[in-house]
């Protein structure tokens, strides 16, 4: 919290000095600085050992959900997978040959549940290479926008960073902070005013939350408004001022 306090207030319009301007013009409505976020923000990694095959959405780029954001070159994977399956299977049938035959007393007991383990431990074996398998294509969770992506189709995956960042650009929210001495009057509900900095744009929000603790340095609140339109041009990161009417 100390440093979202940190990035809103700095250079802006300290807590003492906000709380100060409203003591000298009571008429005015009580302003502070917003930044807007998404709700949904994804970096998406892997261990895959596999070069991509192909990595539709750029940067800037719009997505749907379900669409597929990334595919790796999985020949390799495959055929261990039908390796896999096929040790799978023979070992199924040694384990049940053991038991028919330690039913009539032409084997013995432990090398009939042996054969059952080495069978059980061929079936987790290819459950681990389907599963593995399933890391293939990485499909968008939700609708959104790729904000950066660190490989290209015949590259690998970097072991250092997130191999796609993705998030929500339909669903913001506005985050801020506060003077703590705003609680005596503000409530979840109150209408807020916010105006980018970067369009001029004012958007009609409303507060959905309020963090759970002050920060007993700066003497601060956390909130948390939705926004009541569409985004419009607002984007991630962007910031403005914060009004809320009828506050006091």
């Amino acid at each position: 919290m100390r440093a979202v306090a940190a990035f809103l207030f700095a250079g802006l319009l300290p807590a003492a000095a906000l709380a100060a301007g409203m003591k000298d013009n009571a008429t005015a409505a009580p302003e502070t600085r917003g930044l807007v976020r998404s709700t949904a923000r994804v970096e998406l990694r892997t261990d895959l050992a596999a070069p991509l095959a192909e990595a539709k959405f750029l940067p800037g780029m719009s997505f749907e959900e379900g669409e597929l954001l990334i595919a790796f070159d999985c020949r390799r994977q495959h055929a261990e997978a039908s390796a896999a399956d096929a040790a799978r299977r023979s070992a199924r049938v040694q384990a049940d040959s053991k038991d028919r035959l330690a039913s009539r007393g032409a084997a013995g007991r432990d090398e009939a549940q042996i054969a059952r383990a080495d069978a059980e431990r061929a079936e987790a074996e290819h459950s681990a290479h389907l599963a593995r398998l399933r890391g293939c294509r990485i499909e968008a969770p939700f609708a959104g926008r790729v904000v950066e992506l660190n490989a290209r189709a015949l590259e690998l995956a970097p072991a250092d960073k997130p191999l796609i960042v993705i998030l929500d650009d339909r669903r913001l929210e506005l985050e801020m902070v506060a003077p703590s001495n705003w609680l005596s009057w503000l409530r979840v509900g109150a209408p807020i005013e916010f105006t980018a900095d970067e369009t001029g744009e004012t958007h009609a929000a409303r507060l959905s939350r309020i963090a759970a603790e002050v920060d007993p340095v700066s003497q601060t609140v956390r909130l948390i408004a939705e926004f009541r339109d569409a985004p419009g041009r607002l984007l991630p990161g962007m910031s403005g001022a914060a009004r809320f009417p009828g506050g006091s």
